[in-house]
């Protein structure tokens, strides 16, 4: 299928930029605050795919509803996307604990340390 992404954005906000049928068809270059959605369908997504904010890899997630832990997306034009609940990843020994709302990163507290992650 051929991918149809946004390389643009007016805003600097976290937007859905593409949408493809299959995993495997995620490209390997996703535009900066870009998320792709890989399903049969937007309101059917199997994956949601993004580049870590912090900069350090890759990051899909499960949106099966079928499968445990899932996680969901909302898109807004002008409010940007929303993906629920935070994601929580260790990149080359790095964590990165963070919520996308609204389009923007919301940083978790490290729970550990009481510093952002």
């Amino acid at each position: 299928m051929k991918q149809r992404l946004r390389w643009w954005s007016p805003t600097s906000r976290w937007r859905v930029v593409g949408l493809v049928t299959e995993a495997d068809e995620i490209p390997d270059e996703i535009p900066k605050r870009g998320i792709v959605i890989a399903g049969s369908s937007a309101l059917k997504p199997k994956w949601i795919a993004f580049d870590c904010p912090c900069g350090a890899g890759r990051v899909m997630v499960n949106a099966t509803s079928t499968r445990r832990p899932r996680w969901s997306y909302s898109s807004r034009f002008w409010s940007g996307a929303t993906v629920a609940p935070s994601v929580d990843t260790i990149h080359r020994a790095k964590r990165c604990h963070y919520s996308i709302k609204n389009g923007r990163i919301v940083w978790a507290r490290n729970s550990e340390t009481g510093t952002a992650s």
